[in-house]
């Protein structure tokens, strides 16, 4: 891939309120007039917290270095599996860190994370962001469990479910603050692209990809949150936005293919990551299984050619 295209797929942060009393509410001020001053946004857009980290991290973590885009993640479930929200906030916790981590990279001191509320559609979504140019919205969907068949305990939701129910079949987020039917979270999805967006020419969308001959035995809600960007990027409008897709673990079996000072980067974000988790008293991901995927990244983008007036 060349380094043209990779220069495009921009970078992002947060960081708030951690460990397993990650209490969001006490954090928050009142909404906020979200500042536009970036000409390119990049929007990493996954399922469970620790997806970007792992899929995601050299592009993301350059698109952060460059000051330049405004970087956007957004993760749509908690990745609780049927655990719990302590479960979940552990993991909520790793993942700002990692991404804290990589707002540092630059050896200059972060901003402070501010927490924010914005209202989107009838609803009020908070925003979690690190200056004008890095921003993160998590949703606390819940994990749908890899066969996309959801867990007892939050009533067997998921969003593959969810994408192919009725219109009225709704899935609730863990916290309890969002009760969404499908076309209400392709609504919030499009209205937080538009939002963060706006007076960016370049814009970029980054997904897990949905191709099962590309990435083949890939957990249901990877699948389902990449179907329902897509989804959001056929209504009218959104043609001029670019899409780049990831491999994940089907790049067990594959050779590393970042260089020293890279894989050395993602082993940290890594380390970053599991820190929150051990610290919310949960267990470290720091094992065979996930460690296999550090040092990769295969991405295959697609650029729209358009400039976008969002």
């Amino acid at each position: 891939m060349s380094r043209k295209i990779l220069e495009r797929l921009r970078w992002i942060l947060h960081a708030c309120c951690m460990g397993t009393a990650f209490l969001l509410s006490a954090c928050a001020t009142p909404p906020l007039s979200i500042p536009h001053e970036a000409n390119a946004t990049s929007f990493y857009i996954v399922a469970h917290p620790d997806d970007i980290e792992l899929f995601m991290g050299r592009n993301a973590w350059r698109d952060i270095q460059a000051h330049a885009p405004r970087v956007v993640f957004i993760v749509l479930t908690a990745g609780d599996a049927g655990l719990g929200m302590d479960y979940a906030m552990a993991r909520e916790s790793g993942h700002e860190r990692a991404l804290r981590f990589w707002v540092g990279l630059d050896g200059k001191e972060p901003p402070a994370t501010r927490t924010t509320t914005v209202p989107f559609n009838g609803l009020v979504i908070e925003r979690h962001s690190i200056g004008n140019l890095v921003a993160v919205y998590n949703l606390r969907l819940p994990d749908g469990n890899f066969e996309g068949v959801g867990y007892p305990v939050t009533g067997n939701e998921a969003l593959r479910i969810l994408r192919a129910g009725s219109a009225t079949a709704t899935i609730h987020s863990i916290d309890g603050r969002l009760s969404l039917r499908y076309r209400q979270l392709e609504d919030l999805l499009a209205s937080i692209l538009q939002s963060e967006a706006r007076g960016s020419s370049d814009v970029w969308v980054n997904i897990q990809d949905e191709d099962p001959k590309q990435n083949p035995g890939d957990h249901a809600d990877h699948t389902a949150t990449a179907q329902i960007v897509l989804d959001v990027l056929r209504q009218p409008g959104f043609a001029c936005v670019s899409v780049a897709r990831y491999l994940d673990y089907v790049m067990t079996g594959m050779p590393q293919n970042m260089d020293t000072q890279d894989t050395l980067l993602h082993a940290g974000t890594w380390g970053a990551l599991n820190s929150g988790r051990v610290d919310g008293l949960q267990a470290s991901t720091w094992d065979s299984v996930h460690n296999a995927w550090l040092g990769k990244e295969h991405v295959r983008a697609t650029s729209s050619g358009q400039a976008c007036a969002l």
